[in-house]
């Protein structure tokens, strides 16, 4: 498995705005994938966090602070994140996580003027699983099915910790350019760390869901980035 830490420091968050380096800019056209270390201040992930709770106890999924998941059993381990997602309320919290000059920066990293593709971010949240993690075998997908030019890029923040097999999301480095890689451990990217990090991930990337085997849910926020001309 590679270490999702490869990918490095983030230029900070400061006031003139979020800035790549070019070793950033090398590494996100070489693999797909850029990793952005504590870039999201914790008073903007927290309040989505807590909401995101408040939300699994109205629907009785967590209670007194237990996981009450039967009525989820007949839902397949790699689809609990997408119905969980369906069923939370949205809250404005959720739009103010991804900074306006994160998203600014994204037009530079992607080499074109990007847009929002959704009206709000998606929540993701996989508890904890009874199964034992492996890099999957099924659910592999694109969510833009162009190669020519970059269509979009998804953004990832993680709201609150993740460890590694605790249902990130995982993508094999490099498929933007390849789409037939296999999803070997030195090529697959497991999106772990600590609350407010940051995934910024090529949308041609060929990525999937995973399977939490720790104690802890796994909570992120993603929301996408287009390309007006590759969808034109």
């Amino acid at each position: 498995m590679s270490e999702a830490n490869r990918c490095g420091p983030v230029g900070l968050l400061e006031s003139q705005g979020v800035t790549f380096d070019e070793t950033q800019k090398a590494l996100f056209h070489e693999t797909g994938i850029l990793c952005l270390r504590g870039l999201i201040p914790r008073n903007r992930t927290l309040p989505v966090k807590e909401r995101i709770l408040e939300e699994l106890t109205r629907l009785r999924l967590r209670e007194n602070g237990k996981w009450q998941t039967k009525k989820l059993e007949s839902v397949s381990l790699f689809q609990v994140a997408t119905k969980i997602g369906q069923l939370l309320r949205h809250h404005p919290a959720f739009d103010e996580v991804i900074p306006g000059d994160l998203i600014r920066a994204l037009n530079v990293l992607g080499g074109c003027e990007l847009s929002a593709g959704q009206a709000h971010p998606q929540i993701l949240v996989t508890p904890p699983q009874k199964a034992a993690w492996s890099i999957p075998e099924v659910g592999w997908h694109v969510d833009v099915a162009t190669r020519d030019v970059i269509p979009g890029i998804q953004v990832f923040v993680l709201l609150d910790d993740v460890a590694p097999h605790g249902g990130g999301t995982v993508a094999i480095q490099g498929s933007h350019r390849a789409r037939d890689l296999a999803p070997t451990a030195e090529r697959v990217l497991e999106m772990s760390g600590k609350a407010g990090d940051v995934y910024l991930m090529d949308m041609r990337v060929v990525h999937a869901p995973s399977i939490n085997a720790t104690k802890n849910a796994r909570m992120m926020l993603t929301a996408r980035y287009l390309n007006g001309k590759a969808r034109s």
